[in-house]
């Protein structure tokens, strides 16, 4: 198991968060990725939740119904990405599930 820092990141982990994802997400020729996650939590951990995320361009949070809720969309270029940003959620303090909504590839084809 990775040793996590001070501000509780896994240093395995550091790269994603905070920008260094690597090649992968400025490849045009991979597929586009969104999907949606639902964050449940502690609500007196939304506001930390929201500001441990808030350097992720790639990141979007939207408001939940419900009390201790909250919906992340995610865009990335690859399942990878998409799995290490899952993961993070969970392991961030205060979060108690962290659960796949909604998941679209778009490869960029016209389908119409």
């Amino acid at each position: 198991m990775a040793m996590e820092r001070e501000d509780g990141v896994d240093p395995s982990k550091r790269k994603i968060l905070f920008g260094d994802t690597g090649s992968g997400t400025n490849d045009a020729s991979a597929p586009y990725q969104i999907a949606s996650i639902l964050i449940q939590a502690e609500p007196k951990n939304m506001p930390a939740i929201r500001q441990r995320f808030s350097p992720v361009s790639s990141i979007e949070f939207h408001d939940a119904p419900g009390i201790g809720k909250l919906i992340a969309t995610i865009e990335t270029r690859n399942d990878h990405e998409l799995v290490e940003f899952v993961d993070l959620f969970e392991q961030t303090p205060g979060v108690m599930s962290v659960a796949l909504v909604y998941h679209q590839i778009d490869d960029g084809g016209d389908d119409a």
